[in-house]
């Protein structure tokens, strides 16, 4: 079986718009845009959105592994990140 290889993070960016929407983004994957009312629905699309991208664009098949919320990356990095960020780790499989 072959070892799983860490590749990188992907962070998301979330925001909520006037309308009641919620948009997530990545400034480390530009290609990924979700939006809709149900941001845990949104969260939910992101790793199969990230793999899909990931073989689309680069004909990697990667595995996204941890996810770290922005209330835990705030604790670590306080002046850089705040709970609408996220983090996806990104695995070559």
């Amino acid at each position: 079986m072959k070892k799983m290889e860490k590749i990188g993070i992907v962070r998301i960016d979330i925001e909520e718009r006037q309308d009641n929407c919620f948009t997530i983004s990545s400034k480390d994957m530009p290609s990924l845009y979700l939006a809709g009312e149900n941001v845990e629905k949104l969260l939910h699309d992101v790793p199969g959105s990230v793999e899909l991208l990931f073989e689309l664009n680069h004909g990697l098949k990667v595995r996204v592994g941890s996810v770290i919320p922005g209330d835990e990356m705030a604790k670590k990095q306080p002046q850089t990140l705040d709970r609408f960020m996220w983090a996806f780790t990104v695995l070559e499989s």
